[in-house]
């Protein structure tokens, strides 16, 4: 049975394969935080939020949710006025091909994703929304860890450590960005010689094989007091000079773009796109 609808947080195509009365009183009942994901994952175990008491749906009904006629599997948004914006529920998610996030910019912890870990291919988070919770700290990507198939991952968020992905072999597009330079992590503070008003610092992202044929990484560099800096990237070794004496922070969006080899039957090359930015508070000495 498939059923096509447009929900007002941007659902589009959702694949349903109902479950008819095999749940019972004694099995394990999932609580889920989050509004939108409990209304999603009922609908997508072809169960209506009416039908199951305090809508509390058991494991075994969530683990019927899978993919039909190719059609997308699973697409989470968030409300913006949420209490929550938990992912809980989908660590009983073990059979689908495709997760779509749309919206969390308040998700923290995407850990319950490692329920289809075995199965997922596709794992696709953007338009994060209005919140800024999540930007205040990088995204932690080690829930990656163990996947198994995972060929296509796109996150909008800020990440600095993408390492995870040297676990999986099957990967074959990473596309990590953020909403622009505006989008800023808190990184900490650096050493600014008054003397010179220049720093040597290496690129601190940590990447995957996968970005190995690029040696540099793209630099941008705002300075809180609108001025101008000189800027060398060589082997991922940042020069920073003329740096302004009254400045405060350093803001750095750092890109790199490359591609990899990979044994598939569709394509010989694989890509990997990774943005992040990253402010510093300068220490004078």
């Amino acid at each position: 049975m498939k059923v096509n609808k447009i929900l007002g947080v941007g659902l589009v195509t959702v694949g349903l394969l109902g479950l008819a009365g095999i749940s019972s009183a004694d099995e394990q009942k999932v609580y889920i935080p989050n509004a939108y994901v409990r209304q999603y994952l009922l609908q997508g175990a072809g169960l209506h939020p009416d039908e199951v008491e305090n809508q509390l749906p058991t494991i075994s009904q969530l683990e019927t949710i899978t993919e039909h006629d190719e059609s997308l599997l699973l697409m989470v948004g968030h409300d913006e006025g949420a209490v929550s914006e938990s992912l809980e529920g989908l660590d009983y998610v073990k059979n689908v091909k495709t997760i779509m996030l749309n919206g969390g910019s308040g998700v923290t912890d995407f850990r319950p994703l490692r329920g289809a870990k075995d199965s997922v291919e596709v794992i696709d988070h953007y338009s994060p929304g209005l919140l800024d919770l999540a930007y205040d700290n990088a995204v932690d990507l080690s829930f990656l860890d163990g996947f198994t198939k995972l060929k296509n991952f796109h996150m909008v968020m800020n990440v600095t450590d993408l390492s995870a992905f040297d676990s999986i072999p099957t990967m074959e597009r990473i596309n990590i960005d953020n909403e622009g330079d505006d989008r800023a992590i808190t990184s900490g503070k650096i050493g600014v010689s008054r003397s010179n008003k220049a720093l040597v610092m290496a690129n601190p992202i940590i990447y995957s094989t996968h970005f190995s044929n690029q040696p540099n990484a793209q630099l941008r560099i705002k300075t809180d007091t609108g001025a101008t800096v000189s800027i060398v990237v060589r082997d991922d070794m940042f020069y920073i000079t003329d740096i302004p004496a009254d400045a405060k922070t350093l803001t750095m969006t750092i890109e790199k773009d490359t591609e990899f080899e990979i044994d598939s039957e569709d394509a010989d090359m694989g890509y990997a796109h990774h943005r992040v930015t990253c402010e510093y508070e300068i220490k004078w000495y």
